[in-house]
């Protein structure tokens, strides 16, 4: 080994590269061995150190052997433009195992005397001189024509080549190759987890898959039946050198293949970066495209070592790669414990003693070092770099770090680009024609691949705007870190403090509350602020938590260091304390502002507004007024809610008038919502009606003011008419039609606007009334239909069937539901109690009822309203405990309402308690004088008792006071259309055929045992004029007039204004027994659901 050493060496120093190469083959045949080792530093000085290593790659390839491939991993891993700069730096910091090229080495360099070196180093100095000439000269000059700089240093490093300007290139190449290193370093450091998550689904997908293709594709033409077209594109590459065209084996065709299919990060990254593309989407697609063909490298530098010097003859490479794969996975294991548990110490002893010199040379000694370990481990230095800066990339210096090595990667990296430029052949004759002589082999595949390089890089590079449309994450993908351990300067310009600077700006969009609040107060030390903009986004960030402490930081520090933030940030910092309800906070940042705008008072107007401080809202207005700040929609929109009567709406109303925006969409969108809360509904259609041009919103603006005051029938007209006019109704739309319909208890048109809800069922609010209208118009099965597909339900969907199944008689249904509500995990809101209660007053539930009441402080937090303690008497009363009833009224925390002892008074007609029934009447018409329900109901109570005189007593009060009562109607959907009955009225087309029918009904139903129920006559007539006055009641109408028009099987479902009188109540049940149907009457106090002679009331109502 020693002789063949010596004589390789002595053929490369007599100039004879050739004849060493092929006295190597010779050697080489049969054995394993490294033949790169066997190369001394002067071989790779020569031209045809290029065409030796590509042609000892593949010689190995095919005879059982591979040469030392960590120079193709180096070259591979930075762009394959690199090959021939890579060879002599990979040999020049490698650590050889071979102890003969060590011996051979020393050999070499014991016979450089002293006055050799210095003329080196001389030389060495004069060529970088010239190299930072010739770029001070062309690098601004592309910069002057908005040309890429690394175009500038491309084409100084060509000028130099072509005029021979440089005398020691190789070692000018060593050091810019540094560059190369340092920013695998910083790709390391900023290849953290989440960036690696952000960017999988777009960019690492479309990085694989045009990696894998590449290859795939590449191998193909390289193999038969498509060798011819591979052929020629090797031809084109290596035209001069037939015996690289020829592949003979798939191991051959996919280390080509790989390494073709592969762009340069280098390039790339510096253009993007320079273009400002960088932290954009499609940059940062790029970036991920680029990061992952660079990890796809990284099997590589694992897999190409074990080729190095294995006999493989006969057999495939995969098996050995499996096992040398491990084994190299465990050196790396082993390096990367290292640098968990030793390097960070190591770093954070350093950043301890606050010494930037020492921070400066730990960074470059990691480098260096991770470098050479990979080295030695048989990988790229690049590799270790890479490791090197991911190592590090969890740790808090990271910011530091890149700080410290940008100036060295900066100057290195250009230094690099420009010994690049050397690389390329000029001549159009061996660029493009193909007819360089043989001797210039190595020159001619550089060019080759480098023109091949530089057509990849527009690959990635080009087709990228499209992305734009990708939701990535703005507007860097870069995990920040904490703030570095030290600065050596306060000022924006130092690279510390920049550096500082960029990371808060990168946590602040990326929404990193904790780290950004950190890394601010860093900032503020150091006497350094951000923009605006910035600023505006971390508040955001603030608001969106919830996070009062930290937004009060930011407020401060936005104050500090002398900055003079803008308007609009103080806008919104006034927002963010409206947000957090700390209005007084709002009001003293608004009064110290110097400048404030149409936004700052309308903040101040819509705070005061919502949180119902109606007063200072308007005088906010005014106060804008006089300072002369014109009002926008926005503002009126704000304000307009703050009316507290119709005097300030109409007030308000002429002012809107005055500044010309009562055209505008939102104003007269609140102008109808405001007039329908007090009740105006004509001046709410008519400042609709006045729009020239429809819109959505305004239409749900009117369709919903209706339908919340009760005037479904308008409500559905408005709804047409929208239709008609050419919208589409949206879920705010449906939402309100199917309030209309709830009210009018018109299932069938809620069954038609459900067929519309289909392309909204993921609408919660949408679903939750769907399932009210559903509960309210009687239709169980549909309501339980509707909950069962809900995605998602909440508190009020829970509350709303256990309301729905109550008030349709099902109590033990409503409880059972509230049980399962509790295991779901829903935590009952006050609704929910209100319905569990309903639920047990219309069962006779009384003891549970009492638990429930009792136990819903302690079990759910929620206070007894007066609302549960109407359930409650409600309860008592119907179980006759009027004693109890009243002293619950005694004990509640606030006095009874009307409804309250209306519920009591209700009790006493049951149970016939006259005394209690005058005393609680009293009651009611103190709160309420013009009620005529209390009237009617102590008159029913007097005409049970045969109280007659009572009777004419309160008819007469009522007649003196102006008191009528109410008429009786019942409605009821048929044919698509609603019918009206009123006792009295004559006036329905088919009145006579109804009466005939009805006077028949009756006399079938006395054949078995009906007997007209006289009680519910309040006059003091004779028994047949009695039971003549029973017969015409509205809801007795409506049941024959369904039997008349509805087909048999369909039910007759009825909507009455007042509570059924028993008597009708007695005729439903016996009619649905003996026309077998299905009879579901609504009064204002529960549903009443008839079927084969039973109601679901159980009569207990």
């Amino acid at each position: 080994m020693g002789l063949t050493t010596t004589t390789m060496l002595h053929l490369e120093s007599c100039g004879q590269t050739p004849k060493a190469y092929d006295f190597i083959k010779q050697k080489c045949h049969g054995r394993t061995t490294s033949c790169a080792s066997w190369f001394p530093r002067g071989c790779f000085n020569r031209p045809h150190t290029h065409n030796l290593f590509i042609d000892s790659a593949l010689y190995a390839i095919r005879d059982g052997r591979m040469i030392n491939c960590s120079l193709v991993s180096k070259s591979i891993f930075v762009g394959t433009s690199l090959l021939t700069s890579s060879l002599f730096h990979q040999r020049e910091l490698s650590f050889s195992n071979n102890r003969l090229v060590q011996r051979g080495r020393s050999r070499i360099y014991a016979t450089v005397d002293v006055a050799g070196a210095v003329e080196v180093i001389n030389d060495l100095g004069l060529d970088t001189l010239t190299f930072l000439a010739v770029t001070v000269l062309i690098v601004p000059a592309f910069k002057i024509i908005r040309a890429s700089p690394i175009l500038g240093f491309f084409f100084a490093g060509v000028v130099l080549n072509q005029f021979g300007l440089i005398r020691n290139l190789t070692d000018v190449k060593v050091l810019s190759e540094w560059g190369i290193l340092f920013l695998l370093f910083e790709m390391g450091l900023e290849l953290s987890l989440d960036r690696l998550k952000a960017l999988a689904k777009f960019a690492f997908g479309m990085g694989f898959t045009q990696v894998m293709l590449s290859t795939l594709a590449f191998t193909a033409f390289e193999l038969p039946p498509n060798g011819a077209i591979g052929t020629r594109i090797l031809e084109f590459l290596f035209h001069s050198r037939p015996d690289l065209v020829n592949i003979r084996s798939i191991d051959e065709a996919l280390v080509i293949g790989a390494a073709l299919s592969l762009s340069s990060s280098a390039f790339v990254l510096q253009l993007l970066a320079e273009k400002g593309e960088l932290p954009t989407r499609f940059g940062s697609a790029t970036l991920g495209i680029l990061l992952l063909q660079d990890i796809v490298v990284v099997p590589l530098l694992v897999i190409l070592p074990v080729l190095e010097g294995q006999n493989l003859i006969g057999e495939s490479i995969w098996p050995m790669l499996a096992k040398e794969s491990l084994k190299a996975l465990g050196g790396l294991g082993l390096l990367s414990l290292g640098g968990k548990y030793i390097l960070r110490r190591v770093f954070e002893f350093v950043a301890e003693t606050r010494s930037s010199e020492a921070f400066v040379a730990l960074c470059l000694l990691t480098v260096a070092g991770t470098s050479l370990l990979t080295q030695q481990l048989g990988f790229s230095d690049t590799l270790g770099a890479f490791l090197a800066g991911a190592l590090l990339a969890e740790t808090n210096f990271r910011t530091q770090i890149e700080a410290d090595i940008r100036p060295f990667k900066g100057l290195l990296l250009g230094l690099f680009f420009v010994t690049t430029g050397t690389s390329i052949d000029m001549q159009p004759r061996s660029v493009l024609m193909g007819t360089a002589p043989r001797q210039d082999g190595a020159l001619e595949i550089t060019n080759s691949i480098l023109l091949f390089d530089v057509f990849k890089i527009t690959l990635p590079y080009l087709p990228m705007k499209w992305l734009k449309r990708i939701p990535l994450p703005p507007p860097s993908l870069t995990r920040p870190r904490s703030f570095a351990p030290f600065a050596s300067s306060t000022t924006p310009q130092n690279a510390s403090s920049s550096a500082l600077l960029d990371e808060f700006t990168n946590l602040c969009y990326q929404k990193d509350l904790p780290r950004a609040v950190r890394t601010m107060a860093a900032m503020e030390r150091y006497g350094i602020s951000a923009d605006s903009i910035t600023y505006s986004e971390l508040i955001k960030c603030c608001m969106a938590r919830g996070a009062v402490a930290e937004g009060k930081m930011v407020h401060k520090h936005v104050f500090s260091n002398g900055y003079e933030p803008k308007t609009f940030l103080v806008n919104i910092l006034i927002n963010m304390y409206v947000k957090f309800n700390l209005l007084e906070e709002a009001r003293a940042l608004f009064d110290e502002m110097p400048e404030r705008n149409v936004v700052s008072w309308t903040t101040m107007i819509s705070a005061y507004a919502n949180a119902k401080f109606n007063q200072k809202a308007l005088a906010f207005l005014v106060l804008m007024l006089r300072e002369g700040v014109r009002p926008n929609m926005f503002t009126y929109s704000s304000v307009l809610r703050a009316c507290e009567g119709l005097l300030n709406l109409k007030q308000l109303h002429c002012g809107i008038i005055k500044v010309g925006l009562e055209l505008d969409v939102f104003v007269r969108s609140a102008l109808v919502d405001i007039y329908s809360k007090f009740g105006d509904l004509q001046d709410a259609l008519c400042v609709f009606n006045e729009m020239r041009t429809g819109d959505l919103v305004v239409w749900n603006s009117i369709i919903g003011a209706f339908a919340q005051n009760s005037d479904g029938d308008e409500a559905l007209n408005q709804y047409r008419r929208m239709k008609r006019d050419g919208f589409s109704a949206d879920q705010s739309t449906l939402t309100s039609v199917l309030r209309a319909c709830t009210g009018l208890a018109l299932l069938e048109v809620g069954r038609q606007v459900h067929v519309h809800v289909f392309k909204f069922h993921q609408d919660l609010i949408l679903n939750n009334a769907l399932l009210d209208m559903y509960c309210k118009c009687g239709s169980l099965e549909d309501a339980k239909f509707v909950f069962n597909r809900m995605a998602e339900r909440d508190v009020i969907s829970w509350s709303t069937m256990i309301a729905g199944l109550a008030q349709n008689g099902q109590s033990q249904g409503a409880l059972k539901f509230f049980e399962s509500m509790k295991v779901s995990g829903i935590k009952p809101n006050y609704i929910t109690i209100l319905g569990v209660l309903f639920a047990c007053s219309h069962a006779g539930l009384v003891e549970e009822g009492l638990y429930y009441f009792q136990s819903m402080k302690n079990l759910f937090g929620i206070d007894p309203g007066r609302e549960h303690y109407g359930c409650m008497i409600d309860l008592l009363g119907r179980a006759g405990k009027l004693d109890e009833a009243l002293n619950l009224m005694q004990e509640m925390k606030c006095e009874p309402d009307a409804v309250i002892w209306r519920t009591l008074l209700g009790a006493c007609r049951v149970h016939r308690n006259v005394d209690l029934a005058i005393y609680a009447a009293k009651q009611i018409l103190k709160l309420d004088p013009q009620d005529s329900g209390t009237y009617i109901l102590l008159s029913n109570i007097y005409a049970n008792s045969q109280r007659w005189e009572d009777v004419s007593e309160i008819r007469r009060a009522m007649r003196d006071r102006g008191i009528t009562k109410e008429p009786g109607c019942s409605w009821i959907e048929a044919n698509k259309q609603i019918h009206a009955f009123i006792l009295g009225d004559n006036s329905h087309p088919q009145i006579k055929d109804i009466n005939r029918k009805l006077n028949h009904l009756i006399h079938e139903l006395m054949g078995i045992g009906y007997v007209p129920d006289t009680n519910f006559v309040l006059q003091d007539l004779e028994r047949e004029q009695r039971e003549d006055s029973l017969r015409y009641h509205s809801e007795k109408l409506a049941i024959v007039f369904g039997l008349m028009s509805l087909s048999r099987g369909n039910a007759i479902r009825i909507r009455k204004n007042l509570r059924i009188c028993g008597d009708c109540h007695t005729f439903a049940k016996l009619v649905a027994k003996m026309e077998n149907c299905l009879i579901v009457i609504r009064d204002p106090i529960r549903y009443h659901h008839f079927k084969d002679g039973v109601c679901t009331c159980g009569d207990y109502w």
